[in-house]
């Protein structure tokens, strides 16, 4: 095999290399605007807010503990088992977080909550005002 050959082969797998970089690169760039678009849908917002009331009967008004959430948008993540994990800052404490994930019902198609959690900090807030 020749220079001339070698070069040829080596400028044909860079371009291929290239070529499927940046499909992927465009691929996870869309599948990562359509979890967001997911997540600041109305549906999600639902599911948002009866997890935070779950938490909180009170949560989103004046004598509520959760006052107002916002979405950590940086935190958005693909799940394996198909639905999307994502952060709430709470009361804009990013100390206060609760950790949502929303899968979709097989059966109906409705969002729905998966899996949880939440901060140790808002625990202590939530069991400090339980009588």
């Amino acid at each position: 095999m020749t220079k001339k050959d070698k070069l040829i082969i080596l400028i044909i797998l860079t371009v291929l290399l290239m070529l499927i970089g940046s499909k992927k690169y465009i691929y996870n760039k869309a599948v990562r605007y359509e979890l967001v678009e997911l997540v600041k849908s109305k549906a999600a917002e639902q599911v948002f807010e009866r997890t935070l009331k779950d938490l909180d009967p009170n949560a989103l008004t004046p004598q509520g503990i959760i006052k107002s959430y916002q979405i950590d948008f940086d935190s958005i993540e693909h799940c394996l088992n198909g639905g999307v994990m994502v952060d709430l800052i709470i009361n804009k404490d990013k100390k206060l977080k609760v950790y949502d994930t929303l899968t979709e019902n097989d059966t109906t198609g409705n969002l729905e909550a998966g899996s949880g959690g939440y901060s140790s900090k808002l625990a202590e807030l939530l069991n400090a005002n339980k009588p």
